[in-house]
């Protein structure tokens, strides 16, 4: 049984098609088109396609970089998809981890506060496994200047997701509910912010006096990802019942005052994780466990981000999951972690 699947119709590749003839393989116009269906999902001021919600991080993080020279350290959680730590390293930034909110799977806002100093550059906000968390906290101990990042990238299925940053994203990679391999959007309101990244995406313009790159997603994937977002409210009742189908059963993460989590990943803190992992793996189960790192490994420093590597087991969510099949995992699972 799959843990994750993609939801894929083969009649959206007649969009593929389409743009071979409509767009003459030039990608500024199907770009903007897929930008354009975005914005009308996720009310923003404005969106920019890239090539991954890594390279996505990394561009925000050059950019305020260069107007902030002398900041250089980067404030995120201490679990979860390595981006943040991976953008830090390579721009030659100082990753400065932090401990966990176990309600709300985000960073523990106390311990932020003393984290933040006069060389905090940027705060990352990391939404995993399509928890949002509670992102609207941080706004009464981060400074105007220091840039608030929202890494939302699994969690486009939620409706409070990708609004709060200074800059959100949501990625379009393969455990993601709109899934076509690779691909990210940038959201953001700061207009000033958006043209640099803009800018940075791409330029054929050689005498631009700022060195670019290319962060361009491909075009033949964006028409794959377009028809998809028809079925967004498809997705979104499907995750919905399947949440509340686990939840009659198992005593699963779930939606609180101040963490929303109906449309993400099933998340089961087992209380003998390596026997419940083994009795998925002997019935042929996918599931993920210890998936994520944690960056710094002092347990005693960071008793949280560690419980929550060493407990929690990602267990199936895709649309294809039918009641039988949740029922037969509810059920190995209560057998063994007892």
């Amino acid at each position: 049984m799959h843990r994750v699947k993609p939801f894929w119709k083969d009649e959206w590749c007649n969009n593929l098609n389409n743009y071979m003839k409509t767009y003459d393989f030039w990608e500024e116009g199907i770009t903007e088109d897929l930008e354009n269906d975005i914005l009308n999902i996720k009310k923003r001021g404005f969106a920019l396609v890239v090539d991954s919600t890594s390279n996505a991080i990394w561009m925000n993080l050059h950019i305020w970089s260069k107007i902030f020279p002398k900041r250089n350290e980067v404030i995120f959680p201490n679990w979860g998809y390595p981006a943040a730590f991976k953008a830090c390293k390579t721009l030659g930034l100082i990753p400065v981890p932090i401990d966990m909110n176990i309600e709300t799977l985000g960073m523990d806002v106390s311990l932020l506060k003393k984290a933040i100093t006069n060389k905090t550059l940027a705060v990352i906000h990391v939404e995993s496994n399509g928890v949002v968390g509670d992102p609207e906290s941080y706004d009464a101990v981060l400074p105007s200047d220091v840039l608030f990042i929202e890494d939302s990238a699994p969690s486009i299925l939620q409706e409070d997701a990708g609004i709060f940053g200074d800059v959100s994203m949501f990625s379009f990679s393969p455990t993601k509910p709109f899934c076509v391999g690779q691909g990210s959007v940038i959201l953001t309101s700061n207009e000033k912010l958006y043209d640099k990244l803009k800018l940075l995406r791409h330029t054929p313009n050689y005498k631009n006096k700022d060195a670019t790159l290319n962060f361009m997603m491909s075009p033949y994937l964006m028409a794959l990802l377009r028809p998809q977002f028809k079925y967004r409210d498809y997705l979104f009742n499907k995750r919905t019942l399947i949440h509340i189908h686990y939840r009659r059963q198992l005593n699963i993460f779930q939606e609180s005052k101040i963490s929303t989590n109906n449309h993400g990943s099933i998340m089961y803190f087992a209380n003998n994780p390596e026997k419940t992992s083994k009795a998925l793996s002997n019935n042929n189960i996918q599931h993920r466990y210890k998936g994520y790192p944690c960056y710094d490994d002092d347990y005693t420093k960071f008793p949280v981000s560690h419980y929550i590597r060493n407990h929690m087991i990602d267990l199936p969510t895709h649309h294809e999951l039918k009641n039988k099949d949740i029922d037969l995992i509810c059920r190995i699972i209560k057998e063994v972690d007892k």
